[in-house]
């Protein structure tokens, strides 16, 4: 990895439309001179090279408020290879060494993809969210970047977030990953993450349950878990934080808690289910859901 910007006309070609700032139709049109002028305006501009061929690409805006981490591109091939962790820790590493506090960003609302690989690398939703032009209204979320030293080997392996009881200060944190999440999850739901579902769950879910919360080390909150006894009424992890073990951790202090548990699964969420089943859990009935009819499956495990 260098921090050059040979071959980066060609790089840039290729990053997905919307991390451009420009339109991707217009860019695509840019000749030799546009694209190293473009890329010298990202400074510095990190480039990923395997042999004499990029691979990925990195740049850095100055704004009022510092860095901001842009133009983020990572070929095919080279995807789940380690090279889009490479450059943002280089960006990091540039950012942290020319003395700024917090690195920047901003990522399409429901790139999952991106989002995970921000949230692993510690960045963490600020609230703030924009259109992503004035052409193109879909809205992007503002991720930052605390660039406190930390030693290399803590960076690379984040610590597992920690399970502590829900406090009402979390409420809009983890209304917002109810609602990201439950709309993944429960696509057949009309109105799903929203209306009288949250009045639900703000009124009555956060108020009477015993609710558990996973905080990041960075203090985000990306996991909740309602208790009704020994019922796992309800578990939600934000979509930028699953497949992290954030899930199975919380099921883990529940059995902690009260030795076995149940809790409901629609019938129609399969990713769900299948995450369930590879916890151990086993089916012990249906019965239709009383607010929307469609059919729930309990499940059972014991520690």
């Amino acid at each position: 990895m260098g921090d050059r910007a040979d071959g980066a006309a060609g790089c840039a070609r290729r990053v997905a439309p919307g991390h451009l700032l420009h339109p991707h139709t217009e860019a695509a049109l840019w000749n030799e001179q546009q694209w190293r002028e473009w890329t010298a305006r990202r400074c510095p501009f990190f480039v990923a090279v395997t042999g004499a061929r990029p691979v990925g690409s990195a740049g850095v805006i100055a704004t009022e408020g510092g860095p901001e981490l842009v133009s983020m591109w990572t070929a095919v091939p080279a995807r789940r290879t380690g090279v889009s962790d490479q450059l943002v820790h280089a960006v990091a590493e540039w950012a942290r060494g020319a003395g700024h506090r917090e690195l920047r960003l901003w990522v399409l609302d429901g790139n999952q993809a991106a989002e995970k690989l921000y949230l692993r690398n510690g960045f963490l939703r600020t609230g703030a969210v924009r259109p992503c032009s004035a052409e193109d209204l879909r809205p992007e979320n503002e991720m930052a970047l605390s660039l406190s030293p930390v030693p290399a080997a803590r960076r690379s392996e984040p610590s597992s977030p920690t399970i502590r009881p829900y406090r009402p200060e979390d409420e809009e944190a983890v209304v917002g990953l109810w609602s990201r999440a439950s709309r993944i999850a429960h696509p057949f739901i009309a109105n799903e993450g929203a209306g009288e579902r949250e009045r639900k769950l703000r009124e009555i879910y956060l108020v009477e349950a015993d609710n558990w919360v996973a905080e990041n080390p960075a203090g985000g909150v990306v996991g909740l878990m309602g208790l009704l006894g020994s019922e796992i009424g309800g578990l939600f992890v934000d979509p930028g934080a699953q497949k992290m073990g954030i899930g199975k951790q919380l099921v883990a202090h529940a059995l902690r808690l009260h030795g076995r548990v149940t809790l409901d699964v629609f019938e129609l969420n399969t990713a769900a289910r299948a995450f369930y089943a590879r916890l151990g859990f086993r089916e012990i009935g249906r019965h239709p859901e009383s607010d929307t009819g469609f059919t729930a499956i309990t499940l059972e495990l014991t520690a």
